[in-house]
């Protein structure tokens, strides 16, 4: 005679759909999943905690790195010694060795699963090995760009529970609305990430207000970069960031708004959400809003925190029309007023990229104090970009003239951009400088050539540096439509020039 037992499987879920336990009663047993609730009654107290054990033990080989008591979310028993008991139990249990990259590929199986979502090998073989051998924490959406929607879904989802991956990007990719939702989910959870770049992505102001949600339920968000260039948050969604970030008891690091579509009142609000966190100004050190239309006048909210003791050392206002005097004013107090004690030493290594600012002297063509004054006391500049400005042969000559960086800067200077300036008329005096200078290896001096006179064509102006000679060789040249005249500018060059630009584009 033959028997045949026939089960049926009242319950099937994930272990990761697992939102709490519970066990009140010494032989009960109640699990909370995304899809329901389960309870089951159990023949001894011993035996409820070995099954607790068993999801812990199974948690812990999916999740390597995190505690199962995070991953159950919620873990109630009564007496409470229990959990004291089995917190001791998975403590002491060795885990098997993690899979590349944090375990990833086990941890995307264990999500496809979850999620109902195909599990790609393809996905697995990247990170196994492309991403392993290149050893990088960083998970590029763009790696992923040729799957549709979903799959990019699951990667994502990996990282709520991955200890590898630090930053997650993308760069000209239009995300999808359910993919957006899967990084706001992750930001929501994960302690572990700490760079997102979502440059040019399709996102809006309702993303990033989204966002701002979502680091508001994650006091553990280890998140301190945030780039989102080229998506139009407009000031809306900025201001909803910027009263997170006053909040992040860790500070930022580095912080990316440029083409945002932010105006003065937008820039106005995020400079007070800023300066409202104690720890930013010891943790900024990158600050870029360029490409958003701030006018002088409207945001002395910003000029305050650029005013207050800070560590930036990119400050990048490029194409926003403020006024480079009245940035300069700010810059030099930057205070860095404890700086002025200390040389100004390690502070500043890269004005932030000032082209395209407006030079709107108070007294016509003077030259503001604070400029000259910036740039005889910024001892670790040494990259200056003042491309775009138009600035008059007088800042040149006052605030970047021999006689000062000679005297305070030369030495510091390695990159130096004033292309597009209109200085066709006053080489003269720059070129004097050039020849003298040793320590620039990159500068740019494209567009200025536009009105070029005869005068400066032959072989006079070969004499003027008289420096370069068997340095030429390696040199990048971008001569441009500069045709004959580039003889006299090439001879004008200190020996240190490494990479030099000309070009009339």
């Amino acid at each position: 005679m033959c028997f045949i037992l026939l089960f049926q499987v009242e319950h099937n879920f994930n272990y990761l759909e697992i939102q709490g336990i519970t066990c009140n009663k010494p032989t009960q047993l109640t699990v909370d999943y995304e899809r329901g609730v389960v309870s089951l009654k159990l023949t001894s107290t011993e035996e409820v905690n070995e099954v607790v054990a068993h999801i812990g033990i199974c948690l812990q080989r999916i999740c390597p790195g995190l505690s199962p008591l995070k991953l159950m979310k919620k873990l109630s028993m009564e007496p409470p010694e229990r959990i004291t008991s089995l917190q001791t139990l998975w403590d002491n249990h060795k885990v098997a060795e993690p899979g590349p990259c944090g375990g990833f590929s086990q941890m995307y199986r264990c999500v496809c699963d979850w999620l109902g979502l195909p599990y790609r090998e393809e996905v697995q073989w990247d990170v196994d090995t492309i991403y392993l051998t290149q050893d990088t924490r960083d998970l590029s959406l763009q790696d992923f760009s040729h799957l549709e929607n979903r799959d990019l879904v699951a990667i994502i989802a990996v990282l709520e529970y991955n200890q590898w991956f630090t930053k997650l990007s993308t760069k000209d990719c239009k995300l999808s609305a359910d993919v957006s939702d899967q990084i706001l989910r992750v930001v929501a959870r994960s302690s572990r990430l700490e760079e997102l770049v979502l440059d040019n992505a399709g996102l809006t102001r309702d993303f990033a207000q989204k966002l701002a949600n979502a680091l508001s339920h994650n006091p553990n968000s280890g998140l301190h970069t945030v780039n989102l260039a080229n998506n139009p948050l407009e000031d809306r969604g900025i201001t909803s960031l910027g009263a997170q970030f006053a909040k992040l008891p860790k500070g930022l690091k580095h912080l990316n708004f440029s083409k945002t579509s932010l105006s003065p009142k937008g820039v106005n609000s995020l400079a007070q959400s800023l300066s409202a966190n104690q720890s930013i100004p010891s943790t900024l050190s990158h600050l870029d809003l360029s490409g958003n239309i701030l006018r002088a006048d409207d945001i002395p909210h910003f000029y305050h925190f650029l005013g207050q003791p800070n560590s930036l050392t990119t400050l990048d206002l490029s194409n926003t029309d403020c006024s480079l005097d009245l940035v300069s004013e700010t810059i030099v107090w930057c205070a860095f007023p404890a700086l002025l004690y200390y040389g100004l030493s390690g502070i500043v290594s890269c004005l932030g990229l000032l082209s395209s600012l407006l030079f709107v002297s108070r007294k016509g063509k003077d030259v503001p104090p604070s400029f000259k004054h910036f740039f005889s006391s910024a001892v670790a500049l040494s990259c200056i970009n003042l491309s775009g400005t138009k600035l008059p042969p007088e800042a040149l000559n006052s605030g970047l003239g021999f006689s000062y960086l000679e005297g305070c800067i030369a030495d510091n200077i390695s990159s130096l951009d004033i292309s597009d300036n209109g200085l066709d008329s006053d080489l003269s005096t720059l070129l004097v400088w050039l020849a003298k200078n040793r320590s620039i290896r990159h500068l740019s001096l494209g567009k200025n050539f536009n009105n070029i006179k005869s005068k400066y064509d032959g072989g006079g102006w070969f004499s003027t540096g008289g420096g370069l000679g068997q340095h030429w060789g390696g040199l990048g040249q971008h001569w441009g439509g500069l045709g004959q005249h580039w003889g006299w500018a090439g001879s004008a060059l200190g020996e240190g020039i490494g990479e030099f630009s000309i070009s009339m584009s």
